[in-house]
């Protein structure tokens, strides 16, 4: 395959990701491309001349889903915010009991905060 038509293979699964407004995972992408895990780290580890624009496009492939990863969960409100904090003075044995008080037995509690829609792309 020439890496044209492996880019245009990478675009085409792209184009259908947002097609179906679902998030281009690297599992999908190696499926489009019909590529085992060893070929595709295969191709990520080429160094000839030849084999920098199959590993290039795919590094391009991974930076186009972080892209579209970041600014769903940044935009105005509708990301995913997950936060998680532990105050280091209530770790110690003196506030054991404020902490039972406050989760079951033996655990910790995290808030997590959801928010968004399903629209990847918009």
């Amino acid at each position: 395959m020439k890496a044209t038509e492996f880019r245009d293979k990478i675009d085409a699964y792209f184009a259908g990701c947002e097609d179906e407004n679902v998030f281009p995972d690297e599992a999908g992408l190696k499926l489009a491309l019909n590529l085992t895990d060893r070929a595709y780290l295969a191709f990520l580890s080429r160094t000839d001349r030849a084999g920098r624009a199959f590993r290039d496009a795919l590094e391009i492939a991974r930076m186009r889903r972080e892209s579209i990863l970041g600014r769903r969960q940044f935009r105005d409100g509708k990301g995913y915010m997950f936060s998680a904090s532990a105050s280091p003075e209530r770790a110690t044995p003196e506030h054991a009991d404020e902490r039972a008080a406050e989760s079951a037995p033996g655990k910790d509690t995290v808030e997590v905060i959801l928010r968004g829609e399903e629209d990847y792309f918009a």
